[in-house]
């Protein structure tokens, strides 16, 4: 009789293991997603972060018109022309 007792507490915790450990698993699943970052690093964010500082270059002049949408392209995968100035 008590050995029944012993092999059901046993298998209680083993379950109790297995629901903590998936919980942290879900967890770390949502908290992936949400930041939306990958495992390797990835590159997410990096086109939303960096066309407005592409935007400020031009403004300054620190880069021409050519060069601003060789890199937008590269950045977004799509031409992108920017309004010529006359003078």
């Amino acid at each position: 009789m008590m050995h029944g007792g012993m092999l059901f507490g046993s298998l209680a915790w083993s379950f109790a293991l297995l629901v903590l450990v998936l919980l942290g698993v879900a967890v770390a699943v949502v908290l992936v997603q949400r930041t939306g970052s990958t495992w390797n690093g990835g590159d997410h964010g990096r086109t939303e972060d960096a066309l407005p500082i592409l935007d400020v270059r031009l403004a300054r002049g620190e880069i021409d018109a050519e060069e601003y949408d060789r890199l937008r392209t590269e950045l977004t995968g799509r031409s992108h022309e920017v309004p010529r100035r006359d003078g």
